[in-house]
């Protein structure tokens, strides 16, 4: 699957009348994470997640516990509950670090919020380079429901 897609599968996606572009995902759906540049340039990484938020089209939200390392090129993996789902946060605990061919990035954000509804991938900000130089291109946070 690519990025910003979302496989129909077992997850299943209904369509609803109103509002547009509204839609209730199914079962419990593995939301995948992970952070490239749009050049797919991004070798590997180093991250500690606190936690996944979902926020819900119709209000209120649920809060998922992460705690862990991860590499946030390969990225990370949560089931979550289906619904009405708008959009997710990704809280961080740590400075992101992204290491490309001959450069490294830190980004220091203390969260990171994207759209579910529909699937779009975000930018990581605020990053800096600490080492080579990776040209132009900002870190995005992908996501993925399958």
């Amino acid at each position: 699957m690519s990025k910003g897609l979302l496989a129909l599968g077992t997850l299943g996606m209904l369509t609803l009348g109103t509002p547009a572009h509204a839609a209730i995902y199914s079962g419990n759906p593995a939301t995948t994470f992970r952070i490239d540049r749009p050049q797919g340039d991004l070798t590997d990484g180093d991250v500690n997640v606190y936690k996944l938020r979902i926020h819900y089209c119709g209000g209120g939200y649920t809060d998922y516990s992460v705690k862990q390392w991860v590499d946030p090129v390969d990225g990370f993996s949560v089931t979550i509950n289906g619904g009405n789902l708008c959009s997710a946060t990704v809280f961080w605990d740590s400075d992101i670090v992204l290491h490309g061919n001959g450069f490294e990035i830190v980004a220091e954000p203390t969260l990171t919020s994207v759209s579910l509804d529909p699937i779009k991938d975000a930018d990581v900000l605020p990053w800096h380079v600490t080492e080579g130089n990776p040209g132009a291109g900002t870190p995005q946070l992908l996501v993925e429901l399958d």
